[in-house]
């Protein structure tokens, strides 16, 4: 009876654990390829305005390689950051246009964006 305790009390810490992990707005497009290189790399962290939903765009180009992989890791947990959209450009161009959004009214966000290519 006490290990089954231990065993519920375990996949419960468990779940909750995931849970705050998969709770994250992420967005991962492509690969690291063998021969890439780190092209972009910022961190964006933007306050809340009351009463408003932040949206901005940011651009990122370069001459003489393709990305291959966008990266935009949202730093805040439990769904209070943003959501990361790409608008024109990405995987296989040599530029790329993307949205940072907060996730609701009068939240900011803060994301890492990486940005490889060969």
């Amino acid at each position: 009876m006490e290990q089954r305790k231990v065993i519920i009390f375990a996949a419960l810490i468990s779940i909750g654990f995931f849970g705050f992990v998969w709770a994250r707005n992420d967005l991962i497009l492509g690969n690291v390829h063998p021969n890439a290189v780190l092209l972009y790399q910022n961190v964006f962290n933007i306050s809340g305005i009351p009463g408003q939903i932040i949206s901005n765009n940011y651009g990122f180009s370069n001459q003489f390689r393709n990305i291959t992989l966008f990266r935009a890791l949202d730093l805040n947990t439990n769904n209070t950051g943003g959501y990361a959209y790409i608008v024109a450009g990405g995987i296989g161009h040599r530029n790329v246009t993307f949205n940072l959004r907060s996730s609701a009214v009068g939240r900011g966000y803060t994301f890492n964006v990486d940005i490889y290519g060969v």
